[in-house]
């Protein structure tokens, strides 16, 4: 009995007891797993995509932040460089100053060494009213001489209401005031004929407008020699 069992065929049922699955379970269990490793080897893969698209939008985000951020500082600093253009423009443009008798005196005092600013302005009223004069004609000749240089700007074109004032104006008692602005209701009131007759020409605003720029550039051009700078008439150019 015991040989007639041993070269018996297995059946199934024995072959499942003996390994505890059966071959076809065991290969529809291969088939489940590795079907299970394909989704998530694609669902892993479709997650690296994800997260690539995400830092390249990060960077994208990031090189805009920082193209911005240079802007603005762009900006800002432009922003500084016109305002300190223009300061240096108001300087070269400043109208020159005077000088008087008495300034003259303190300038010399002081550089000749005899004493601080307070002496100085002492003894310049010790001085008898011929010495002054004479300190007087030295600071005129000096001022004629800088005007040569420092030629005042172009005075500008008279409105139409000023040049018709100028025209008519008589003192009559009444304050000043009142004068012209009872003249500058009858210029209102002129004809356009005669209106025109005291509006500056096309030419006249045109020849103001170069005469104007011209000063301007010998005023930046003086202001260069001066200062060693290389100041412009228009910022940035």
């Amino acid at each position: 009995m015991f040989k007639s069992m041993l070269f018996r065929p297995f059946s199934g049922q024995l072959l499942a007891r003996s390994f505890g699955t059966s071959p076809v379970t065991q290969f529809q269990a291969s088939l489940v797993t590795l079907k299970t490793q394909t989704q998530y080897k694609q669902l892993l893969k479709k997650e690296k995509e994800i997260y690539k698209k995400i830092k390249q939008d990060i960077a994208k985000v990031e090189a805009k932040l920082k193209t911005q951020k240079k802007k603005e500082k762009l900006k800002e600093q432009t922003a500084k460089d016109k305002l300190k253009h223009k300061k240096l423009l108001d300087k070269a443009f400043k109208s020159y100053s005077r000088l008087s008798g008495m300034n003259v005196f303190v300038k010399e005092f002081i550089s000749q060494g005899k004493g601080p600013l307070s002496e100085a302005s002492k003894n310049w009223s010790y001085l008898t009213e011929g010495e002054k004069e004479s300190y007087n004609e030295k600071a005129n000749d000096y001022n004629e001489a800088q005007l040569q240089i420092y030629k005042p700007k172009p005075k500008g074109i008279a409105s139409g209401v000023s040049a018709f004032v100028k025209e008519n104006y008589v003192y009559d008692g009444r304050p000043s005031t009142e004068i012209i602005k009872d003249l500058s209701a009858a210029f209102k009131n002129l004809p356009p004929s005669e209106k025109s007759k005291y509006l500056a020409s096309e030419e006249d605003k045109k020849k103001h407008q170069e005469d104007l720029k011209q000063w301007k550039l010998e005023r930046v051009d003086l202001y260069n020699k001066e200062h060693g700078t290389n100041l412009t008439l228009d910022f940035g150019k």
